[in-house]
């Protein structure tokens, strides 16, 4: 796993910190509205103005790929969605829940467009930026 927001090559350990909601934004996915993949499926736009297609996981849950961008994710009591840190992964050196974002989220999302390591660190920095 590559920390948020940092150089690709650093290790993940249970005391990286990572980046929060400086940059993104949660939107619903619109083509699931009014149906039960409301939940499943969203939508976080970067400071570039990309839209990041995720998938929803409660913690523990999430599927561990090679070559993902995983967001930790808090929802809050009104029901909005915010983004507690974010990291490129490469392989699965560590369980997500040992980065402190991650332990305190109630959803990871999972974004798996990203073609390739630099492209994975070019979302995680338009997230997290």
């Amino acid at each position: 796993m590559v920390p948020a927001c940092a150089t690709p090559s650093l290790p993940v350990s249970a005391s990286t910190p990572l980046a929060g909601e400086r940059g993104a934004s949660h939107e619903p996915l619109r083509a699931g509205a009014g149906t039960a993949l409301v939940r499943r499926f969203h939508a976080w736009r970067g400071r570039s103005g990309r839209r990041y297609v995720v998938s929803a996981y409660e913690p523990g849950a999430a599927p561990d790929y090679a070559g993902m961008v995983a967001l930790a994710v808090r929802r809050l009591p009104d029901g909005r969605l915010t983004m507690l840190g974010a990291v490129a992964c490469e392989g699965w050196d560590a369980p997500l829940a040992s980065v402190p974002a991650f332990a305190r989220a109630d959803e990871i999302h999972l974004h798996l467009l990203a073609e390739d390591q630099e492209g994975r660190a070019a979302v995680v920095r338009d997230l997290c930026d």
